[in-house]
C-alpha cells in the first residue's frame, strides 16, 4: 500500500509541476500503478477479514464503496415539458 500511495503523490505531484503537456502522459500510468496494486490488495484484506459466510456482501459493500454504484436513473421516466410553438401567436396581440 505504500507503493500505491508514493505512485498516487508522484502522480499529483507530476500534475502541479508539469510544464509540457508530454509530461501529463506520466499521471495515468502512476495513477494506474497506484490503483492497481490497491484494488487487489483491498480484496485481499476484505477476504480475510469477512467471515466465509459473509464475504459475498463484504466484496460487494467494498466494490459499491469504491465505484459509487447507484440505482438506475429514474429521470428518464419523467416527461419533458410542452414546448411552445413558436408560430403560435399570444392570446390578446
Amino acid at each position: 500500500m505504500r507503493i500505491a500511495a508514493g505512485a498516487w503523490t508522484a502522480a499529483l505531484l507530476v500534475l502541479t509541476v508539469a510544464g509540457h503537456w508530454a509530461v501529463l502522459l506520466i499521471v495515468p500510468v502512476l495513477t494506474g500503478i497506484g490503483s492497481g496494486i490497491t484494488m487487489p490488495t483491498l480484496t485481499v484484506l476484505v477476504d480475510r477479514a469477512a467471515p466465509t459466510e459473509q464475504r459475498g456482501t463484504a466484496t460487494s459493500l467494498q466494490a459499491t464503496a469504491l465505484f459509487r454504484l447507484r440505482e438506475p436513473d429514474q429521470s428518464a421516466d419523467i416527461a419533458e415539458p410542452e414546448r411552445e410553438d413558436p408560430r403560435r401567436t399570444p392570446v390578446g396581440e
